[in-house]
């Protein structure tokens, strides 16, 4: 189990994503890899401009903005997408909204299913 943050898409910037939740502000500062340029990995997320994300408190390091209540058992399931990023730089490290979750494997390593439970405090 793991916790994460549920923060709102702030900006887009060129090679940046900006995160922002209550007093919590997260800069994700994207790097180049063998597919994508750190310009397109931030351009996938100007047209989610107010949108909530995901993102883990610890690692791995993913960004999750597809989201959807179980409907059996009313659990937050979570799509995580991986972009390699040079650094995630926090402010004040006050969630707005933290939910553990349990990684659950599917048929492929690439599509992950997350089961995402209130925590308790």
């Amino acid at each position: 189990m793991a916790v994460v943050e549920i923060l709102n898409i702030e900006e887009a910037g060129p090679d940046y994503l900006r995160l922002r939740g209550g007093n919590t502000d997260v800069r994700i500062n994207f790097a180049d890899d063998e597919m994508f340029s750190k310009e397109e990995s931030a351009a996938t997320f100007r047209h989610l401009l107010g949108k909530p994300a995901a993102i883990p408190v610890g690692e791995p390091f993913f960004i999750g903005v597809d989201f959807w209540r179980d409907r059996f058992d009313g659990s937050l399931k979570v799509v995580p997408f991986n972009f390699t990023v040079a650094s995630v730089d926090r402010g004040e490290a006050v969630p707005t909204r933290s939910f553990t979750y349990e990684a659950m494997k599917e048929n492929s390593q690439r599509n992950r299913t997350l089961r995402l439970s209130a925590a308790k405090s």
